[in-house]
């Protein structure tokens, strides 16, 4: 089937949904390869980053199965603040120069653009007076 998705869940089309789940899953699996490079790093930020990072695409899914938007709202709201923790630790491993520079900063250009789709998805909705 030419028109299937990737992936295991389906959702609503609305736009840029299914790019910040693809989105999402990229960081996640370059978020890996940071933990497996940051051999070095204490065994606790190391475990952050991946529980961190693995709830971002659940978050994201969730959301997007969702059709009260109050709920969607809220977990996008959840997914940004965990995609800000996940870039401070990348932050900390890129000042401690555990990792290669190269492999975070791919990881941090994903976790940028989430940031800015995330905040156009978690926006309250305008006040009627």
């Amino acid at each position: 089937m030419a028109d299937s998705s990737p992936f295991a869940i389906r959702f609503r089309k609305e736009r840029g949904t299914l790019r910040l789940y693809e989105d999402a899953i990229e960081l996640s699996a370059r978020i890996y390869l940071v933990i497996e490079l940051a051999t070095n790093e204490r065994y606790f930020l190391r475990d952050q980053l991946d529980r961190k990072a693995t709830a971002i695409p659940q978050l994201v899914a969730q959301a997007l199965s969702t059709s009260d938007m109050a709920e969607r709202r809220t977990l996008y709201v959840r997914a940004r603040q965990l995609v800000i923790d996940v870039m401070a630790i990348l932050d900390m491993l890129d000042g401690r120069r555990s990792v290669e520079p190269e492999a975070i900063a791919t990881a941090r250009g994903i976790g940028k653009a989430m940031l800015v789709a995330l905040a156009e998805h978690s926006a309250p909705p305008p006040r009627v007076w």
